[in-house]
């Protein structure tokens, strides 16, 4: 009956408009939320590289050809890399100057043997479970980081002798052994694959096992830095393109095109944010001033109810209420109308070729659970405090 009484000046209109934007808002910020952050994870996840990790190196001229340039960078060279703003980390690539080989042998597959190169990064430029990546002088086993380039090989020599090919999940069973050689000394390791990586073309390895073979079994003059591992700030391709360019730096074609889409979509979200936030705080202003022109519509209603003995915390509590019901719908709707859209966005994309990771940001629900709990509390603080004053005009009259 309260509700009946309190709500009878309603403007309908108003309220049409004002939760039609809430909801537009809502719907936008849910969006914009969850995109960004699946944005984020572009070239991340499984791999063994960090998100917005990128591996820069020198391009190659016809004078490297004939041994007059140097594609191998200086001390001073990393250090003004290292120093721009956006480059959040920078960390040479270790070679290895040392001979090694990579064999397997396991039962039902053919003997397999080969030369390989190896690289080592940062460890804190990686994304694979630190606890299986790490190695000390003693230890007999070594975790290894492989291209997805050397399963197309495995494959092809499995192939060629007509066993079945193997998956990523299978190879990672696989026992290797590793030998190493150099200054006439020989050891050998044993190893298994612990990842996978689209954006190296060489075997990684843990960074304390390569500075020991350098060390022990390396040549010292074939020790240089040809490559430099980056993390860039989200949005900073502009600033990356003109370092590359002005240094004569060279990148994989595909990281460059990853990170341009990254910066491009992470700029495009946050300005469609930026909208839903502004069409939120306009539709609270909205609520807000719907529920002080029904206060003010009801002043004879609301004046005769406090005569008659009604506590002004249950004609407070019949707004509470009355918003809680809207912006809870709102809020339900906004996340089933997103779920539509997402599924309709996810199959866009993965029909061109860009698959996305099956989830919903929860950081972004929760975001929005935060801003509707908060215009229910502001209206109802707005609400309260318009009654508190109605009650002292009241006495006074």
């Amino acid at each position: 009956m309260l509700r009946d009484v309190l709500f009878r000046h309603s403007n309908n209109r108003q309220f049409i408009i004002a939760a039609a934007g809430a909801l537009l808002g809502f719907l936008f910020l849910l969006s914009s939320a969850h995109y960004y952050i699946s944005s984020r994870q572009l070239g991340g996840g499984k791999e063994a590289l960090g998100a917005n990790v990128l591996i820069l190196q020198k391009k190659v001229s016809k004078f490297d050809a004939l041994s007059l340039g140097s594609n191998t960078f200086s001390d001073q060279e990393i250090l003004t890399i290292r120093e721009k703003s956006f480059i959040k980390k920078a960390e040479p690539v270790i070679n290895n100057s040392f001979g090694i080989s990579l064999g397997m042998k396991e039962e039902g597959l053919p003997y397999f043997r080969t030369d390989i190169f190896v690289q080592a990064v940062h460890p804190e430029l990686m994304d694979i479970q630190t606890d299986n990546w790490n190695w000390k002088q003693g230890d007999d086993f070594i975790p290894l980081v492989m291209p997805r380039d050397f399963m197309v090989m495995l494959n092809q020599f499995a192939a060629s002798y007509g066993i079945p090919q193997v998956s990523e999940d299978l190879a990672m069973t696989f026992n290797f052994r590793i030998d190493i050689s150099g200054n006439g000394i020989k050891e050998n390791y044993k190893a298994r694959v612990t990842g996978f990586s689209n954006q190296v073309s060489a075997v990684l390895v843990p960074l304390e096992f390569i500075k020991y073979a350098n060390e022990k079994c390396g040549d010292v003059e074939k020790q240089t830095i040809s490559q430099i591992m980056v993390e860039v700030e989200n949005g900073a391709y502009g600033k990356l393109e003109a370092v590359i360019e002005s240094m004569n730096l060279d990148i994989k074609k595909n990281d460059l095109i990853l990170t341009k889409v990254k910066s491009i979509l992470s700029a495009v979200l946050v300005v469609l944010f930026i909208i839903s936030a502004v069409t939120i705080i306009l539709s609270a202003l909205l609520v807000i001033q719907y529920s002080q022109i029904i206060i003010s519509k009801s002043d004879y209603e609301i004046t005769t109810l406090l005569r008659l003995g009604y506590h002004p915390n249950e004609l407070t509590n019949t707004f509470l209420r009355y918003y809680l019901r809207l912006f809870g719908w709102l809020f339900f709707i906004s996340i089933t109308s997103f779920l539509g859209i997402k599924y309709i966005i996810d199959g866009y994309l993965s029909e061109a070729g860009l698959p996305v990771e099956q989830f919903i940001a929860w950081q972004a629900i929760l975001l929005l659970f935060v801003i509707v709990s908060g215009i229910v509390l502001l209206n109802y603080i707005t609400v309260k405090r318009q009654f508190i004053r109605k009650i002292s005009l009241t006495k006074h009259g």
